[in-house]
């Protein structure tokens, strides 16, 4: 029987309609990433001279209109009073452009309102843009290591993931594995995958800005996933952070 362990728990989008308020959750980010995905966001037009700014209660109803416009892809809300401005985040290109054009049907002011990130939002139509997957190097694991099986799967099968290896003490590790690609330079996250948790079958997100359950899972695993049907045939890196290690397995998507 599994064991786990529930800390703070925030709603994950996908299986559960809300947002998220004044604070950003953004998923971690490989030790020594040093460059942003691909994903070129419009760059916002700056308020024109004399123009007011808005007053509180106008930017509580722009929130309140932008958190009932049910646009897909937008995950987090919040009021910026020193800046007078609302601050929305959005998890894709797409995203940024259907909450500009909800913003635009609302007859809101474009600089009333800053949506974030604002560099590395990855695309939903060409999620793996950039990617060189033939051949990419895959050094061997360390001491502890993700075994991946099976080591090649097709895009939308299941796998599982198992902490292998010399394990010291009890582990401990968190729902989530990030799917990354070889861009020339480094690995790049694409996606991210949940296991699953709660009665929630496994699924996977876009990788960029999510609210993801804070749960502790004990023991080594093998701890199930399912890859996204966007995959194309080649090499990728599964990375999983357990404990204060990064750990990584390959997979080979035929």
């Amino acid at each position: 029987m599994a064991r786990f362990l529930l800390g703070l728990l925030l709603i994950p989008v996908g299986a559960a309609a809300g947002l998220w308020h004044a604070s950003q959750v953004t998923p971690a980010q490989p030790e020594g990433a040093a460059h942003a995905a691909p994903g070129s966001p419009a760059v916002r037009p700056e308020p024109a001279l004399g123009h007011t700014a808005p007053d509180p209660a106008t930017l509580w109803e722009i929130e309140r209109q932008l958190m009932n416009s049910n646009v897909e892809g937008l995950v987090g809300l919040a009021v910026d009073l020193r800046n007078r401005r609302v601050e929305v985040t959005v998890t894709s290109v797409e995203a940024r452009a259907r909450v500009e054009e909800a913003i635009a049907r609302a007859g809101i002011p474009s600089w009333w309102v800053e949506i974030g990130p604002s560099s590395g939002l990855l695309s939903e139509e060409a999620p793996l843009e950039g990617c060189e997957l033939a051949d990419p190097p895959r050094p061997a694991p360390g001491r502890v290591w993700l075994e991946v099986e099976p080591g090649s799967a097709a895009p939308g099968q299941e796998i599982a993931l198992t902490v292998a290896g010399g394990v010291r003490g009890e582990v401990m590790r968190g729902v989530d594995a990030y799917l990354e690609c070889w861009d020339g330079d480094d690995w790049s996250p694409r996606f991210i995958l949940i296991t699953e948790y709660g009665g929630i079958a496994p699924h996977s997100y876009l990788y960029g800005p999510h609210v993801i359950v804070d749960l502790g899972l004990i023991g080594p695993g093998p701890e199930p996933h399912v890859l996204p049907e966007q995959l194309q045939p080649g090499w990728y890196r599964i990375r999983k952070e357990v404990g204060r290690e990064q750990l990584i397995g390959y997979l080979q998507v035929r």
